[in-house]
């Protein structure tokens, strides 16, 4: 099953939107929806990153056209273990 992923960023002056469509677990997605759609925006998202020499700032994040911002804000800002 795929989801459809869409972030609004701004870097260097710069607003632009990308879109996508992502493989979800499957298991995962039925037991919690919208972590699972979570999960996979964020790992977009550092990839989003790390194809750039500067860092990208999400400024809004949609998932099946529902908003998962600040879900998705929570986890990028999250401290590492």
């Amino acid at each position: 099953m795929n989801v459809t992923i869409e972030l609004h960023l701004f870097a260097r002056d710069t607003r632009w939107m990308q879109r996508g469509s992502f493989p979800v677990n499957l298991r995962a997605y039925k037991e919690d929806a919208k972590k699972e759609s979570v999960r996979v925006a964020y790992q977009w998202f550092r990839k989003i990153n790390g194809d750039y020499n500067y860092e990208a700032i999400l400024e809004k994040a949609l998932c099946n056209e529902e908003d998962i911002t600040e879900e998705l804000l929570k986890m990028i800002k999250a401290p590492l273990d």
